[in-house]
């Protein structure tokens, strides 16, 4: 992250895994790279069967030959879905590496000098949903770099479109970074911004059932008004603003659908307020791709 600009991504990490997944969320990968004219870089993780040569090596480990064209290959032949053109133009590299996945995935990231991560995630229902996937889960938890993924995302976009940003604050020196970043992003594609910030649940229970406690919602609106206020004036970054309570992820995920936007910015670090301790569950409840920072 720099402090000018918000955000710079010179290379992205993109862990291939030979799964619908993994090619719904490469038009994402291959759209910011394409944006930012960022290094592309394809990582496999092989696991110790892969190594040992017990899998079928006509199959897709991502074991023989270049790890692009494999990963090409199985998306037409699998998944009928031509992603070669997408790479065209493109700054493209692969490395493999054996072990526990998210360990390794981290490695590379952080030696690599990766500026991004996009990975692919898989999304369950009930419980399972906010546990995401334990890989991804514990890259965000790992890594100190942006984390870029999609629990919701199955189709492969054709173009990366993106025409609303929506960036979660909270009341931490950390959601400057996030701010920024956000910001620079919606300059990158000339997109609208809109500065969400959710609350604690202003829902109350009493007698003949729940109610709203609008002297507290109103102090607390006007709270968040403020902190977006202060969070502008120090960034320099503006954009409308949207006010939700309750759950950290739901609240994000109802605004991100009332103002139509297309990728999520949120602070998976945060100290100072409820969005690093559920950003797992930002992340399950959002149909949207999220950047965690």
């Amino acid at each position: 992250m720099t402090a000018t600009t918000g955000i710079t991504i010179g290379r992205i990490l993109f862990p291939v895994e030979f799964h619908e997944k993994s090619v719904g969320i490469f038009g994402v990968a291959a759209g910011i790279a394409r944006r930012f004219h960022s290094e592309l870089l394809f990582l496999h993780v092989k696991s110790h069967e892969e190594s040992a040569g017990t899998n079928d090596p006509s199959r897709w480990p991502g074991t023989n030959g270049d790890l692009v064209s494999q990963f090409v290959r199985y998306a037409d032949t699998e998944l009928h879905q031509q992603i070669g053109v997408e790479l065209n133009g493109l700054n493209l590299r692969s490395v493999t590496r054996q072990g526990e996945p998210a360990r390794e995935i981290a490695a590379a990231a952080r030696e690599q000098a990766a500026d991004l991560i996009v990975m692919p995630t898989r999304s369950y229902r009930g419980f399972y949903q906010y546990l995401i996937e334990s890989v991804t889960a514990e890259v965000m938890h790992e890594t100190d770099r942006p984390v870029l993924a999609a629990a919701h995302l199955d189709a492969l976009p054709k173009e990366l479109t993106v025409k609303r940003v929506l960036c979660g604050v909270t009341f931490s020196e950390h959601s400057q970074t996030v701010l920024k970043c956000a910001g620079r992003i919606a300059r990158e594609f000339g997109a609208k911004l809109t500065i969400a910030h959710v609350t604690p649940d202003v829902e109350m229970y009493g007698p003949g059932g729940d109610y709203v406690d609008q002297p507290w919602k109103e102090e607390l609106v006007l709270s968040a008004k403020e902190l977006v206020a202060k969070l502008q004036q120090h960034t320099g970054v503006e954009g409308d603003f949207a006010f939700e309570s309750g759950d950290a992820g739901a609240g994000l995920n109802r605004i991100a659908q009332q103002v139509g936007a297309d990728v999520l910015v949120a602070g998976c670090h945060d100290s100072g307020g409820h969005f690093g301790t559920n950003s797992y569950g930002i992340l399950a409840e959002s149909r949207i791709p999220v950047l965690s920072l």
